[in-house]
């Protein structure tokens, strides 16, 4: 009796640890959700191609029908694919065409919001 109501117990407090260390999901425009894989990753998902934006994802904004932001490498990589090891810097993604363009630099970034006519915005914060 003593050993299942401390199974009970274990399970119960494992349950909720686990509850707040879950994953979390924020709904973006055009079917993307910018989504926390574990503690250290973050990327932008699409249900339809799934990963568009690999890890990790350190700040984004949504400008019309763009996102836009900065991947950084992740402090704890969960694969050693190309897809994941490198592109850092920053992004925009056309949400309605599903165009990506990653690893640009400052003035790459710049340069392209002005081409589609998206305002300059404060600078993401530690981008490469």
């Amino acid at each position: 009796m003593a050993m299942k109501f401390t199974a009970r117990i274990v399970a119960i407090f494992v349950a909720l640890f686990l509850a707040g260390c879950g994953d979390y999901s924020v709904s973006l425009r055009g079917g993307y959700s910018f989504v926390r894989t574990d503690g250290a990753n973050r990327s932008i998902v699409n249900k339809e191609n799934g990963v568009v934006v690999y890890p990790d994802v350190a700040s984004y904004e949504e400008i019309n029908k763009f996102i836009v932001g900065c991947r950084q490498k992740s402090r704890l990589p969960l694969s050693e694919k190309p897809e994941f090891t490198t592109g850092f810097g920053y992004f925009i993604l056309d949400t309605e065409t599903g165009k990506y363009s990653g690893g640009l630099s400052a003035a790459a970034f710049s340069n392209e919001r002005k081409l589609l006519g998206l305002p300059e915005s404060a600078p993401h914060a530690s981008c490469p």
